[in-house]
């Protein structure tokens, strides 16, 4: 009796710690998760985020559901059906948070089965309506659908429950603008409106809205219709104009990695340097883009603000990645 006695308290004790080192675990890996999850990106490695046991515990500190943290890296994975098991269940472990759902739309819309991506769009959307993730994929799916009525019920369900949120006015001005197109009455009279709700939003941004509302461009969205009308700017040298523009274009693609790359060069020539600097980073370090033209311009920038070893070690960078526009020769200039 005294041995069975033991060997359950040794069974027990093993366990206990069994279980505080997989919280132990989660707990760590938990806060980038998060991270990634609220600014949209992949930072973390799938084989970092699969370290976190899906199954304990079910829930994160904020209440997200751990399967669907997990799930979106196997998602970027293009690991589809695995994602969507685990979105899938994350429901199950919090169907009230419903980001799961808006998830869901997400993969359903990426393999272009839009229905199903409408449905779980429309579930996170009609559930937590106030929340800038889940409305951009409904807003996505009714886009795809051509659904002028839907997205005006929408855009004034949001009005009535947070006027004061630039980014549902600019959805929905983003949205009609991609199924109409431009010299569209509602989005021209929408204009003033948001300029009155928004006193202190960026003239020459509004400006851009209003030039691009009322030309004769077609199969565009707002972000790309801006990127076209930064490029102008740059061409006409006017850089601070069109790094603004390009900054606008980033907010409503913040995953075309030449926007960054551009605003990060018109920042360079306005000598707004720290601005450059962090747009060349943020190139660099958050894309697979291997070119090595961030390289070669944050190398040139830093060594003109004299951290000489530093600019020589993006250089060298630029020139192995095979970057024709001069990053040897600047590399022999200034480094030798």
């Amino acid at each position: 009796m005294r041995v069975l006695k033991i060997l359950f308290i040794t069974t027990t004790i093993i366990l206990m710690l069994f279980i505080n080192y997989k919280a132990f675990i989660s707990s760590q890996i938990q806060p980038y998760l998060i991270a990634d999850l609220n600014e949209g990106m992949h930072r973390y490695s799938l084989s970092d985020a699969i370290k976190v046991d899906v199954d304990f515990p079910t829930l994160s500190g904020p209440t997200q559901p751990i399967k669907m943290l997990v799930g979106r890296y196997y998602r970027n994975e293009d690991s589809i059906n695995i994602a969507k098991r685990l979105f899938l269940d994350a429901i199950k472990d919090n169907p009230y948070i419903k980001s799961p759902q808006a998830q869901l739309g997400y993969l359903y819309f990426d393999i272009e089965e839009f229905d199903s991506a409408y449905y779980y769009a429309k579930d996170a959307f009609n559930g937590i309506p106030n929340n800038n993730v889940h409305r951009d994929i409904f807003f996505k799916t009714l886009i795809q659908r051509k659904d002028t009525l839907e997205l005006k019920e929408s855009f004034e369900l949001l009005l009535e429950i947070d006027p004061t949120n630039s980014s549902h006015w600019l959805g929905y001005l983003d949205s009609r603008y991609q199924i109409v197109g431009p010299q569209d009455p509602e989005i021209l009279e929408l204009i003033p409106r948001f300029e009155n709700q928004f006193p202190n939003f960026d003239k020459r941004v509004l400006d851009g809205i209003r030039v691009i509302s009322k030309s004769d461009l077609q199969d565009l969205s707002l972000g790309s219709a801006f990127a076209n009308l930064a490029d102008q700017f740059f061409e006409d040298e006017k850089y601070l104009t069109a790094a603004d523009h390009y900054e606008f274009a980033i907010e409503r693609a913040e995953f075309e990695y030449a926007y960054y790359e551009n605003a990060a060069i018109s920042y360079y020539l306005a000598e707004k340097y720290e601005n450059a600097l962090n747009y060349f980073s943020k190139v660099i370090d958050e894309f697979e883009i291997n070119d090595g033209k961030s390289e070669f311009y944050k190398g040139i920038l830093l060594i003109e603000l004299d951290s000489l070893s530093k600019g020589c070690d993006y250089l060298l960078k630029s020139s192995k990645l095979g970057f024709a526009g001069g990053s040897i020769s600047a590399y022999n200039n200034f480094c030798n």
